[in-house]
């Protein structure tokens, strides 16, 4: 399956689906997102009290989504881990490279 961007238009409508008490499987299917996907805005609005069945945010979860992950919805933000992030490879690479040694 070829990979799309998710709006914030789309995150809202996993989450509305997703409280209404549709399945991931579901949702998957009926907005073509992958299950990683449906489960990552999951696990946010879980995280921060919302559970299916349970009542929206009072400001709605575009206001909500922007708030509790702008990371998500800003390309900026999301610049600057994945750069603090190559910052530091060869470091990662280094524990990896170890962990994996003493695992074996």
């Amino acid at each position: 399956m070829a990979r799309r961007k998710v709006t914030v238009r789309d995150a809202g409508e996993i989450l509305d689906h997703w409280r209404a008490g549709r399945s991931i499987r579901a949702i998957a299917h009926s907005l073509g997102a992958s299950h990683h996907t449906i489960r990552k805005y999951i696990a946010i609005a879980e995280a921060h009290g919302y559970r299916p069945g349970g009542s929206l945010p009072p400001e709605g979860w575009r206001a909500f989504l922007e708030e509790a992950a702008p990371e998500i919805f800003n390309p900026v933000l999301g610049s600057v881990i994945f750069a603090e992030l190559r910052s530091r490879h060869d470091q990662i690479k280094g524990t990896v490279a170890y962990t994996n040694l003493m695992t074996a």
